[in-house]
């Protein structure tokens, strides 16, 4: 046992040092939000449209740590060091080692690899038990995901290969994780999420323990087009904002927002936004919608171009009633008992199951583990409802 021991060890040493001297002589690759990188609406956080779902890519690394699928294999692999196996499944150190580099290297501080591999053996035992009762989910379904995520955010083919070299990802590689977040998310919604009852009872409690939750701030309904191509100067894109000022009405603006808007992530919802004073939006397109009255269409300019806004509502600052929160509440509720059930069921399966954890995190932070345990939630309960 001694030597076998000393012998994992000195290989652990000597793939450490490989990957050090790995990074040590290439340039590391930036991982963006893909949201920021195909962003071309007034904000730095959008309220109205649909982020990009990449459970695998997105900023919010943690959430979709729990649902980022790994290539299974059937073969014997001899070449690589196994960090664990999950009923003979084998999960390589060179697959958590790529999992652990789309990190955002603000986010490492409170992930370590040992978590991360933690969350993938509780993701793979729950793939095997759907699997096991019978929920699949085709390579059709999930290619129709990533279609509609791409056409969700107004993503073209081109950013979207670009997207997924950045993340060092092919797209059959994106297109497995969807086939396997599927297969989980039909086998939650119907064995967890469908059972969830949740009563008056609980509904009114939580709307009194939580009141604070339901105040909800002045916001303003807005439409905008934007003139933000790259091609021209910002002389240019006011001038032509201007230009079509003279002819856009309120009836025909969705009209020119179809044709002339390069915001294309808002296009489909006629360039609408509905935010607040506290929402992240940049400044000038925030203090022209609060500070004109409704009805109005001016242009104002930002970082991102000119942009022609229409100011269609507003709406008072207030307090949610019971009535008007009970949607919400149930949602919370189901998530908070659906999170405890799930993590339940994978503490049971992972004690049932033949598990072997070959991978010991060197240097690792117990305070970063705690960070990232506190953050985590599961992205598909969160979604479930929709599904």
């Amino acid at each position: 046992m001694a030597k076998t021991k000393a012998k994992k060890e000195e290989i652990a040493e000597i793939k450490t040092k490989e990957r050090v001297d790995k990074e040590e002589n290439k340039i590391a690759p930036v991982v963006e939000q893909p949201v920021q990188l195909v962003q071309t609406a007034p904000v730095v956080q959008q309220a109205k449209p649909k982020y990009f779902m990449w459970t695998v890519v997105a900023i919010v690394i943690v959430v979709a740590i729990v649902f980022f699928m790994m290539q299974s294999s059937d073969k014997i692999i001899d070449e690589e060091i196994t960090a664990a196996k999950v009923n003979g499944q084998v999960i390589t150190m060179s697959e958590l080692d790529k999992m652990y580099s789309t990190v955002p290297e603000q986010y490492k501080a409170f992930v370590s690899k040992e978590t991360l591999l933690n969350q993938l053996i509780e993701k793979e035992v729950i793939l095997q038990e759907a699997k096991k009762e019978g929920f699949i989910s085709t390579e059709e379904e999930a290619k129709k995901q990533v279609d509609s995520i791409k056409k969700a955010q107004g993503i073209s083919d081109t950013q979207f290969i670009e997207l997924l070299k950045q993340n060092n990802m092919t797209e059959a590689e994106l297109v497995k994780q969807y086939l396997d977040q599927i297969t989980i998310q039909k086998f939650v919604n119907a064995t967890i999420l469908s059972k969830l009852v949740i009563s008056d009872t609980q509904v009114k409690e939580y709307y009194t323990q939580n009141k604070e939750k339901f105040k909800k701030e002045e916001q303003v309904t807005v439409k905008h087009i934007l003139m933000g191509d790259s091609t021209l100067s910002a002389e240019e894109k006011e001038a032509k904002a201007k230009s079509l000022l003279s002819e856009i009405t309120k009836d025909s603006f969705c009209e020119y927002v179809e044709k002339y808007s390069t915001d294309t992530a808002s296009v489909p919802t006629c360039g609408e936004y509905i935010f607040g004073k506290s929402d992240s939006f940049v400044e000038e397109f925030k203090n022209f919608s609060f500070s004109n009255k409704i009805g109005t269409i001016g242009t104002v300019n930002t970082q991102y171009g000119t942009h022609i806004i229409y100011i269609v509502k507003k709406t008072l600052a207030k307090t949610l009633t019971l009535k008007e929160a009970t949607a919400e509440i149930i949602t919370a509720l189901k998530t908070e008992g659906a999170q405890k059930q799930y993590t339940d069921l994978a503490l049971s399966l992972k004690e049932k199951g033949n598990i072997e954890i070959l991978y010991v995190e060197t240097a690792s932070s117990q305070d970063a583990q705690d960070a990232s345990q506190q953050m985590i939630t599961l992205d598909s309960l969160n979604n479930g409802e929709a599904a």
